[in-house]
């Protein structure tokens, strides 16, 4: 005779097959971040979104190319604290990379461009 699964197992179960599903949080391809900026690319392959991540005078953008070669295109966000802008595009953005406008001194970036 089978024995009826408890409360905790059936919970388990329902948790574990979320995770093997993906259904837990959205993906995101790739995140690029410096201090002060966040800008995750995803989850459609030609949106980004730009974080501004510091509570201050300065604000965030995001850099992105549509190629390794191809010509930087720039989305500010200078709506304030912890505030998320959208972008959308035509086509896939392959590379992103999280800079902050800083007021006195050069702006800082990321390091490297995260591909897509």
């Amino acid at each position: 005779m089978l024995k009826k699964p408890s409360r905790p197992q059936v919970f388990a179960a329902a948790a574990g097959a979320m995770l093997v599903l993906g259904l837990s949080a959205p993906a995101f391809a790739a995140t690029s971040t410096t201090t002060g900026s966040k800008v995750e690319h995803g989850p459609a392959s030609s949106h980004i979104m730009v974080t501004d991540t510091k509570c201050d005078a300065d604000s965030a953008y995001g850099l992105y190319k549509y190629s390794s070669a191809g010509e930087v295109y720039r989305r500010e966000n200078d709506t304030g604290c912890n505030s998320v802008v959208s972008k959308y595009s035509d086509s896939t953005i392959w590379y992103i990379k999280a800079c902050r406008n800083t007021t006195w001194a050069s702006d800082n970036c990321d390091s490297n461009w995260r591909k897509y």
